[in-house]
């Protein structure tokens, strides 16, 4: 299809918006410019003709799980369409097609196995001519098409081995995308000098654009290129007939086996966790309403088993789910289960490395080989992208081929590739080598609190150095019996550090060397490790690590269910009711379960650290062990008392800090009182403490439950703050009766 001159000025104009204008000090004016397209237009325009590919579903049903990749006519950008959607829309592939006889032309190869091609076609000066895929040329990421029948009025290409690299003549691209048929879109002046090399594959690469034209300073074609980079000779390039190709049938074949070895690499693992909430006296954590709903105690993930018998897999799981990990399981290839157990998980990735618990890789599995080559000099070879889900203990495993024709920096100067890699929610993503090598696999980032972040490619390079290195973060692990329940800590009270706080101790600037938030000692208890170390009230905790580590877990408070001051509560006339009615206890006292404990719990009880804190502006460091924190509030005896409408807890130590209470000074706790109950109705309120029953002292709930029913009339003596009283209750003979059974059956 012939372009008009304006529709030449336009894009021309677009060329130069989009960064296809002349290098700079290049000398192209923009009536030369014209001229040239036009010339190169006239040259090749009738060589050049369209191909459409309509998809269908494989034979499983499902559409084709990959990206396609095509130059956008409008931005002259790359942007990738989902087969699927294609498929759904039920619109065709579409893109240039170049005659090299009047019945074959060259296409861009987008990988389609050939159950996956519904038809094909070539489309010439309106004329719809139908064709088939005849060879593949895999390192041009190229295909030949053959037509039912040659096309009236197309004239092949003719190619000449003769290329200048000349700066102010030779090396330009002239390429087409559709835009209503066929058009020239531009042209890149002196990208043929733009050479990379690649001494380990001894190739000299150049920068390129994919269905283009590489012309010399005369005017003739040189080759054609499909893809964004590709190699060639300083003095020539190869002509399409030096191209080395392949059956389709074969490639089809070798998609199989690719998929086949990427199966046999792939482990399907089960991971149980075990419900904490169950566990807690009825008690929920603080923390456990905040839990995404995608949580689940049943994860079905993918593994690659490693070349020493470990397991690798992707386990997007923070600290407290991961603490909880109840069991995991391999799936083997017969069908039967073996235990596996958890090594450890990494700090930057969301990739832990699970082991057989008998210490052998069981009879039929084969493990991977880490690719020592850099991905981005594997362009020319056969990659591929594996994405594997486990369904119900079987790997599905999706392939298609891999577009490393471009790159993106990422972290460490390391280059990722581009393109429909990334794997959807629940599945796995790996690039693979037709050798059977890995050279990478997706996983996600940790950053931040709630350790969350985009999915980033990790090459089998660095994979090798992570797994070298062992250098597992260690609040990742798993906490096994009691241990769940149990909290470590080494003694102290902390607050959250307000940025004014933090300038009067001078800590700013070691708390950004630290990357942390900090946590303010408020409290050194008697006995504890932090008083043997020498910790004091004022001082400011940086970070923590295990002695035998160099990993640092950063140590912050920022917990805001304590430290508020409970007598606005009682002042207000909603506070029997409302927050503290329906949701129990959220005390003015630290949670001992959280801040800087909850990071201590995940190093694990026992375990030698050392912490790193500030003093007078100054960094120290103490060694020390984590101990196992007593009885505190949240795993403190609790009892209810139906007739009464009432739920105390025993007096722990916190508790008894907060109060200024001595350890011999009865008491319970009132943590919950059913509005419309004799309690509610008597003035009892959450957070008031009951020292004595009918005039008898009360040392725990236990002796509360037993002194409370031994008559219908009940006084109890109520401290509130520094205020006591006597709230005397009357019982009704029903109601005794009744919670006399209720407490029989209980």
């Amino acid at each position: 299809m012939k372009t008009t001159a304006t529709a030449l000025a336009a894009l021309l104009a677009l060329a130069a918006v989009d960064g296809f204008a002349a290098e700079e000090g290049k000398v192209d004016s923009p009536s030369a410019r014209r001229e040239r397209i036009a010339t190169l237009d006239r040259e090749f325009s009738n060589s050049c003709a369209l191909v459409r590919t309509w998809l269908r579903s494989d034979e499983d049903g499902e559409p084709p799980d990959f990206g396609i990749r095509y130059l956008c006519p409008n931005c002259c950008n790359y942007h990738t369409i989902s087969a699927s959607e294609l498929l759904g829309d039920e619109r065709p592939i579409e893109g240039a097609a170049f005659a090299v006889a009047q019945d074959r032309f060259l296409v861009q190869d987008v990988h389609l196995k050939s159950n996956w091609v519904e038809r094909a076609e070539i489309v010439f000066e309106g004329e719809v001519y139908a064709a088939r895929p005849v060879s593949r040329y895999p390192a041009e990421k190229a295909v030949e098409m053959r037509t039912e029948r040659p096309v009236s009025g197309v004239r092949p290409l003719v190619f000449s081995r003769r290329i200048d690299f000349a700066d102010d003549a030779g090396g330009v691209y002239y390429y087409r995308a559709r835009e209503k048929g066929l058009d020239c879109r531009g042209m890149k002046p002196s990208a043929l000098a733009d050479f990379t090399r690649y001494a380990d594959i001894g190739l000299d690469v150049s920068a390129a654009v994919a269905n283009a034209i590489a012309v010399n300073s005369s005017n003739e074609a040189a080759t054609v290129s499909f893809r964004s980079r590709f190699a060639h000779g300083r003095d020539s390039f190869e002509p399409p007939s030096e191209w080395k190709g392949e059956d389709p049938a074969f490639f089809d074949g070798r998609w199989a086996a690719a998929e086949r070895e990427a199966t046999m690499r792939a482990l399907p693992v089960y991971i149980h966790l075990d419900d904490e909430d169950n566990r807690r006296n009825g008690f929920t954590r603080h923390y456990s309403r905040y839990r995404s709903d995608s949580d689940s105690t049943d994860l079905d993930m993918v593994g690659v088993l490693l070349p020493d018998g470990e397991v690798l897999v992707w386990l997007s799981l923070d600290a407290s789910k991961m603490s909880e990990i109840d069991k995991i399981e391999a799936t083997l290839p017969d069908g039967s289960k073996a235990p596996l157990e958890f090594v450890g998980a990494f700090a930057d990735y969301k990739l832990a490395v699970l082991a057989f618990a008998d210490g052998k890789t069981p009879a039929g599995c084969e493990p991977a080989t880490l690719s020592a080559r850099r991905v981005e000099t594997r362009f020319l070879e056969d990659a591929w992208v594996a994405k594997a889900q486990n369904f119900n203990g079987k790997v599905r495993m999706r392939l298609a081929r891999a577009e490393l024709d471009e790159f993106r920096v990422i972290r460490g100067g390391e280059a990722a590739p581009v393109g429909d890699i990334y794997p959807r929610r629940g599945a796995v993503g790996a690039l693979v080598f037709g050798d059977g090598t890995l050279g990478g696999i997706v996983a996600d980032r940790r950053s931040g609190e709630r350790y969350s972040g985009d999915n980033e490619f990790v090459s089998a390079a660095r994979l090798a150095k992570l797994l070298g290195e062992r250098d597992f973060d260690p609040q990742f692990a798993i906490r096994k019996g009691k241990d769940r329940i149990r909290v470590a800590w080494i003694g102290v009270e902390t607050q959250r550090l307000t940025d004014d706080i933090a300038r009067e101790r001078r800590v700013t600037a070691l708390l950004s060397a630290a990357n942390t938030s900090g946590a303010l000692v408020t409290r050194v208890w008697p006995g504890t490790p932090a008083v043997a170390a020498g910790l004091k009230e004022g001082d400011v905790l940086l970070t923590v690590r295990l002695a035998k580590s160099h990993r640092q877990v950063q140590l912050s408070d920022n917990d805001t269910s304590g430290g508020f001051d409970i007598s606005d509560y009682f002042d207000s006339e909603d506070f029997g009711g409302g927050m503290f009615s329906s949701m129990g206890a959220v005390a003015p006292w630290p949670n001992v379960e959280s801040g800087v404990n909850a990071e201590f719990t995940r190093l694990g009880i026992g375990k030698d650290v050392v912490v790193a804190y500030a003093r007078d502006g100054e960094r120290r460091e103490a060694a020390m062990k984590l101990e196992q924190a007593p009885v505190h509030f949240q795993t403190a005896k609790r009892i209810k008392n139906k007739e009464l409408g009432i739920k105390v807890a025993d007096m722990t130590f916190e508790v008894r800090g907060y109060f200024k209470l001595g350890d011999d000074a009865p008491g319970v706790v009132v943590e919950k009182v059913q509005p419309g109950h004799p309690a509610a109705i008597a003035g009892v309120r959450p957070l008031e403490i009951i020292t004595h029953v009918n005039g008898e002292p009360v040392m725990s709930a236990k002796d509360f439950a037993k002194k409370a029913k031994s008559s219908r009339t009940i006084t109890l003596s109520i401290r509130r703050l520094a205020a006591t009283r006597v709230v005397r209750i009357e019982l009704k003979e029903q109601e005794k009766k009744e919670g006399e059974v209720k407490e029989a059956q209980k």
